[in-house]
């Protein structure tokens, strides 16, 4: 999919959450980026609200999981011996992913840096951001007692000036707001790296039908396609 494409799930996925912020509302389907989206609220047509649509995951990560050009020979080669029957004993793409405290808002704090811009002729009555990940998602153990109040907590610590911040979680298909300009967080929580390891995101690739297949052995080996080292 390409990014509008994306974009455009996202706003879907965070509509029902915009619409108990806002009630009933109207899209701009011209307002494509700068920010991404834009709403008329209904009850008020002369409130325009700027939706702006971002990734909280780290570059690396998305190129890994989300490229398939470096990974074709291997991914064909796979999807061979996966008809001829072969049961694979490795996972095609595996990487440990830690949730640092500040997993969402450094990914995010750049964004006050262009607020101004996206409101520059003062067009818009408020601008939400909106939050994406493919990694991280509201059912991680310590999203709730952990990331949320820290995100709450560093963003309120630099006035991030977005009104709202709502996270997309892909795995429940709904929209959580971690973040209110208007209720800041001054209260530093409880620094716990316990919290932090993250989880072990993992691609399978394509597993032959009527097999037994080992998932516990498989994702504990390395996988087919590694992670490509920095150049320094």
């Amino acid at each position: 999919m390409n990014k509008l494409e994306l974009e455009n799930i996202a706003f879907e996925t965070a509509r029902e959450c915009l619409e108990k912020i806002y009630g009933t509302f109207e899209r701009v389907l011209e307002q494509i980026d700068s920010p991404d989206a834009a709403i008329i609220i209904d009850r008020k047509p002369n409130h325009v609200i700027g939706i702006e649509i971002t990734s909280a995951d780290k570059p690396e990560d998305k190129q890994y999981f989300n490229d398939e050009k470096h990974s074709k020979k291997a991914q064909w080669e796979q999807i061979e011996e996966c008809i001829n029957g072969v049961v694979p004993d490795r996972p095609f793409k595996s990487a440990s992913i830690p949730f640092q405290n500040d997993y969402i808002f450094e990914a995010i704090r750049s964004k006050a840096d262009r607020f101004d811009a996206y409101n520059e002729n003062g067009k818009y009555r408020d601008i939400v951001l909106v939050v994406t990940s493919d990694l991280l998602n509201s059912t991680y153990t310590y999203f709730y007692d952990y990331i949320i109040p820290w995100t709450k907590y560093l963003l309120s610590s630099i006035n991030f000036p977005f009104r709202k911040v709502i996270f997309i979680c892909n795995e429940t298909s709904r929209g959580i707001i971690i973040y209110d300009s208007k209720k800041k967080v001054k209260s530093k929580p409880f620094r716990d790296q316990e919290k932090e390891l993250g989880v072990t995101h993992t691609h399978t690739g394509m597993l032959p039908v009527n097999k037994t297949v080992n998932l516990s052995a498989m994702l504990n080996r390395e996988p087919i396609v590694s992670r490509k080292n920095k150049k320094r």
